[in-house]
């Protein structure tokens, strides 16, 4: 008692400079945020360097390689090439069918070939050689004439952007492509006699990396000649976004494809041996990366009813399992929960502090400790996490000069309210800084998501071991970003008991892919904002349906831009489906307010305190 006394004494009058009794001093730096994301590029990094080893132990697949680059979808049964102009097409997948050149021998041919350039070093002569067109495509397609929204991608990111997340890729589209046209050389092979070797050639860059990729996939292909294979395969961030994929680094290199295409034979000419140039089409051929978003798009409406589907089938638990496994599970232990803390605040109503808590290697959680005046000795009190957007920082939701039109100081109010309130610092900070650690971290199977949920949970270790602190009363409630983290932290961590999503919910998979709604993460620089194979599976329907039984609140303005009321409330009954489904129909609500992208609180303190309690 004497010790709480003290504490309690301490919170109430702490100087400036001082630290939460049983925390160390905090050495301030001129910004935590960028302290933290140094933090995490520095463990990413290592972990990049790390993954040799885990490659290392086991043999390289095809089926895994197969799942990496989304070529899973059935291609339509092949029926030999069709005479198209002056070349010939073929069908890949449904909807979906490729123009090529042809180059044929007058005499028996001495092979087939797929080259993927109309190039004389590229076309062997003494072979039936078709040309197969890849993912070129007019500055036209990324963008909507009718919305008159252009963006500045190039048309492969525009394609990557709506594939990511319905477990597709452009690479992998290019090798299905190429694939097919090998089905189609199958069908020519003679029926006596001996087969003719089948070939795959390319003399560019990417092309190669396409035909790399056929060849490891297909052994009926005998021979691959690649050149100019100019791609670091080790460290897919330093590419355009386009060639980011999920898990890469943990599976594959260059030297794990080039086994899987062994011990057929394989030719890796060097850059300066071979030139290449331009690539033509046959005349009116149809643009093909315009087939693949039509594709894509026919897909994503189909998970309107796959996701429900899935979702009942998995049950929560597996789902939940499931879900972690799509963010990415951060891969280490945690530390002891300890903090090094700072005096930041001290006003009338509460008192303030900055608080550093290692978490693994050099990732780090951060945040503001607020602790209300008035703590009785041996009192506990419910805490609230509040968390910030995009580009924020944990002042921003407290202080009112720091824009107090988004956030409306709601972690003061709270705390003025009497919970204990923490605001952590979540990644997404300091622009390409963060977007940047997105693209480190897939291809090692991890996500920002990744270290935000390792951080709080290593925050809440420390936190419900504090003795003011009621470990069975922990609300979360977040804004925007902060919306997104309260979809995908809370349904994974039974600690927060009461859930807030503000300024996010919607029918995300709508959100990021559209091409038909100006507000589409399609037209936006959030990049980072695409997660592999999540559409199939999961809308924020069924990630809210995984905090249940726990209370989930929707805060909606009308005039929020991120979206509208009309997909908002659609998937919001979706929600209120899987509630009323697990029993407990009242404790999933939305209330809606007039106005825009920010806090608006009144409704969200109610269902808080009717929730979690008084203070």
């Amino acid at each position: 008692m004497a010790i709480m006394l003290t504490l309690v004494l301490f919170v109430s009058q702490a100087l400036p400079g001082t630290a939460l009794p049983g925390t160390a001093l905090l050495e301030p730096v001129a910004d935590p945020a960028a302290r933290m994301l140094d933090g995490l590029h520095a463990y990413a990094d290592a972990r990049l360097v790390s993954s040799v080893a885990r490659r290392s132990a086991s043999p390289p697949q095809r089926e895994k390689l197969r799942e990496l680059i989304g070529a899973n979808d059935p291609r339509v049964p092949a029926a030999g090439f069709v005479r198209h102009g002056d070349g010939v097409q073929w069908p890949v997948v449904e909807g979906v069918v490729a123009v090529g050149g042809w180059v044929e021998p007058k005499g028996t041919p001495a092979c087939f070939q797929v080259a993927l350039q109309n190039h004389p070093q590229a076309i062997d002569p003494a072979c039936v050689n078709v040309v197969a067109e890849l993912l070129e495509g007019s500055p036209q397609v990324a963008g909507n004439a009718r919305l008159g929204k252009k963006t500045e991608q190039p048309p492969r990111e525009f394609l990557y952007r709506m594939a990511y997340p319905m477990g597709r890729h452009p690479l992998g589209y290019e090798v299905q492509t190429v694939l097919a046209a090998v089905d189609n050389f199958a069908l020519r092979q003679p029926f006596r006699g001996p087969r003719r070797p089948i070939r795959v050639v390319s003399i560019d860059g990417h092309q190669s990396l396409v035909a790399l990729l056929a060849c490891a996939l297909d052994t009926r292909i005998d021979e691959c000649v690649v050149a100019n294979l100019r791609f670091d395969l080790s460290d897919l961030s330093r590419l355009p976004v386009e060639y980011n994929i999920w898990q890469w680094a943990e599976h594959f290199d260059r030297e794990r494809l080039a086994a899987l295409v062994q011990p057929r034979k394989l030719t890796l000419a060097p850059w300066h041996i071979i030139s290449s140039s331009p690539r033509t089409s046959p005349p009116s051929a149809p643009p093909l990366i315009a087939q693949w978003i039509d594709f894509t798009q026919r897909l994503i409406r189909e998970t309107t009813w796959q996701r429900p589907a899935w979702f009942t089938a998995q049950g929560p638990e597996k789902a939940r399992v499931d879900l972690a496994g799509t963010f990415g599970e951060f891969p280490d232990a945690l530390l002891p929960a300890k903090a090094e803390t700072r005096l930041r605040y001290q006003e009338k109503t509460y008192t303030g502090y900055e608080v550093r808590i290692p978490v693994a290697g050099t990732v780090e959680a951060y945040g503001h400790l607020l602790i209300p005046a008035g703590l009785k000795p041996g009192e506990k009190r419910a805490l609230v996490v509040t968390q910030h957007g995009l580009e924020g920082r944990p002042e921003d939701t407290i202080l009112p000069e720091k824009t107090r039109v988004v956030y409306d100081e709601f972690a003061r109010k709270l705390v003025d309210q009497g919970y204990i309130v923490y605001s952590p610092q979540n990644p997404y900070v300091l622009g390409e800084r963060f977007r940047n650690l997105q693209r480190k971290a897939n291809p090692l199977g991890l996500s920002l998501f990744s270290f935000i949920r390792a951080q709080h949970r290593q925050a809440l270790n420390w936190l419900e071991k504090l003795p003011f602190v009621d470990a069975e009363r922990i609300g979360y409630y977040g804004l925007s970003y902060g919306g997104v983290t309260a979809l995908r932290v809370p349904p994974l961590e039974p600690r927060y008991k009461v859930v807030v999503c503000s300024g996010n919910f919607n029918e995300w998979l709508w959100k990021l892919t559209s091409t038909e709604d100006s507000f589409s993460f399609m037209f936006t620089k959030e990049y980072e904002a695409f997660d592999w194979n999540l559409g199939p599976r999961f809308g924020h329907a069924e990630m809210a349906a995984l905090i249940a039984p726990r209370p989930f609140l929707v805060e909606r303005g009308h005039s929020d831009g991120v979206g509208i009321d009309e997909w908002v409330a659609y998937e919001f009954a979706k929600t209120k489906r899987y509630y009323q489904q697990a029993g407990v129909a009242d404790l999933a609500e939305i209330t809606y307010f007039d106005g825009p992208h920010r806090i608006h609180g009144d409704y969200a303190y109610r269902f808080i305190r009717k929730h979690l309690g008084a203070p």
